[in-house]
């Protein structure tokens, strides 16, 4: 443990010294400034709330900038490693390839965490200007705002395991690659496929990970609105397993291939 605390220790040391990370921070902060001008600009008379505001702003950075840069992040772990013939150096020593990769994956769901704290740091205060309800809350029987926060912290719980199967998806890709450029290029090229095939093969969008992005938001905002939904139903019993399967099925890949590399091929 000792061990594996140490190489995600070194991963971050590396990581705060590059521009791509703080760049993916900044962008997820400043789309809670973005949905704020996009919902008073289209937003009907009476129609803004602190949900309705909440749910556009975590609807727009976890179908958008969160994805992309947590996919580059992941895509660029190990392949950086490859490309630099870092590998040849490191993994000789009483490090164990598990733990290596390991500590390459824990750093890539972390940085997705703070792309959505990032997010939210500037999104709650902005949240809490507005009011609770609006002109169409009218006789609805509405959770209070702690209520509210709880509904959307399940939401946001659900929503980070499809983006955590992108992250091990990139991190696969990661893997199979021998240049930085080639992980990035493969990796966002594809999750940008799948999220767009799925809106045109019938009935594939179930099984894709990257479909489920903004479904947990959109049924909390249903169930803060006062409408009778519930979180146990096919949509997110779907979510639950393809993206757990997904995360799965890549890192068994990732690692097969991983432990059994050739460090001098």
């Amino acid at each position: 443990m000792a061990a594996l605390t140490r190489l995600i220790s070194a991963e971050f040391t590396k990581a705060v010294r590059l521009k791509l990370p703080w760049m993916g921070l900044a962008l997820s902060a400043l789309t809670a400034f973005m949905a704020k001008h996009t919902v008073e600009r289209l937003g009907a008379p009476g129609e803004l709330s602190s949900r309705v505001y909440l749910t556009f702003n975590l609807n727009l950075v976890s179908t958008s900038i969160i994805p992309i840069f947590s996919t580059v992040f992941a895509s660029t772990l190990i392949a950086s490693e490859t490309s630099r013939g870092s590998l040849r150096m490191l993994l000789p020593r009483p490090i164990y390839r598990s733990h290596f990769l390991h500590a390459k994956l824990i750093t890539g769901l972390i940085y997705l965490v703070l792309m959505f704290a990032a997010n939210l740091i500037v999104a709650l205060p902005i949240a809490a200007s507005y009011p609770l309800t609006n002109s169409f809350d009218e006789g609805l029987d509405l959770p209070p705002a702690s209520g509210q926060l709880a509904i959307f912290g399940i939401a946001l719980g659900l929503t980070y395991l499809p983006h955590a199967a992108t992250v091990c998806f990139a991190l696969l890709v990661s893997v199979l690659s021998r240049s930085v450029a080639t992980a990035i290029g493969v990796a966002v090229g594809l999750v940008m496929f799948m999220y767009t095939a799925q809106a045109l093969v019938r009935n594939v969008d179930d099984y894709v990970f990257s479909s489920y992005y903004d479904d947990a938001i959109g049924i909390g905002n249903s169930i803060a609105s006062g409408i009778p939904e519930s979180w146990n139903q096919d949509n997110m019993h779907l979510l639950l397993i393809t993206s757990l399967a997904s995360s799965v099925a890549f890192l068994g890949i990732a690692y097969g291939v991983f432990t059994r590399r050739d460090l001098n091929g």
